[in-house]
């Protein structure tokens, strides 16, 4: 993130709390990120909550019409890439 052409998008599979995010932007900060609060992106699937726990975070992510559309908007016109934890076939389709 030192690249300020750079931007994070963080999916998390569920809402945090206002104190975690004030943590990582003081990482950001301390670390000397330029803009950490407008160059760090924090997306939760908002359907998290409707589907069984054993769905991967990628399954329920694309069954989030707004999350998706939310991430299709932040990287519009911009190369992108995801650093999954072990890639598999929803990540592929994600990626597409």
């Amino acid at each position: 993130m030192k690249d300020p052409d750079v931007d994070v998008i963080y999916i998390c599979p569920y809402t945090l709390t206002k104190e975690v995010e004030k943590y990582y932007m003081k990482i950001l900060e301390l670390v000397e990120i330029e803009n950490p609060g407008q160059r760090f992106h924090v997306i939760v699937p908002e359907n998290y909550v409707k589907f069984p726990g054993h769905l991967s975070l990628t399954q329920t992510l694309l069954y989030s019409p707004h999350a998706m559309r939310r991430i299709e908007e932040l990287v519009r016109e911009r190369q992108a890439y995801i650093v999954p934890g072990k890639a598999g076939d929803y990540d592929v389709k994600l990626s597409i």
